[in-house]
């Protein structure tokens, strides 16, 4: 209904210990040739993702948070397609965890650079900051 479309990535902590997560993680977006797709990045905020302040989670081994990444469509068609998303996460001792994933979605419903130049509406990406549950990462609740 709002031209946005997100993308739900859930963060499973498999190391034996606890970690603890504060805060927005970093978001770059790549092509399929592995160049950096020139978005611009909101923390919370749009049609989909949470404004509310960020929240301490604490993951214990086996246990899940979430991040809700979000733009809006491409109304003048597709430039390229993100094929890659690497997520740094906010850690609250310093260490920062980052990894890169096969995003999966491509086209209308993908997280696509827009034809248009940066200032089209569908040139930013919103992120939710890191949050317990899914349904805290939206405004739409």
């Amino acid at each position: 209904m709002t031209g946005e479309h997100a993308v739900m990535y859930a963060l499973t902590n498999r190391g034996p210990a606890a970690c603890t997560l504060q805060g927005y993680p970093q978001v770059v977006l790549t092509g399929a040739a592995g160049a950096v797709l020139p978005f611009r990045y909101a923390e919370g905020g749009g049609g989909y993702v949470t404004s509310a302040r960020p929240v301490t989670v604490i993951l214990a081994h086996g246990a899940s948070a979430y991040i809700l990444v979000a733009k809006y469509r491409c109304d003048l068609g597709i430039a390229d397609n993100a094929t890659t998303i690497k997520l740094t996460l906010p850690t609250t001792h310093g260490a920062a965890m980052a990894w890169r994933e096969a995003i999966g979605i491509s086209g209308s419903m993908g997280l696509s650079y827009c034809r248009g130049g940066q200032h089209d509406p569908g040139q930013l990406v919103t992120v939710s900051p890191v949050e317990p549950t899914q349904q805290a990462t939206t405004s739409l609740s």
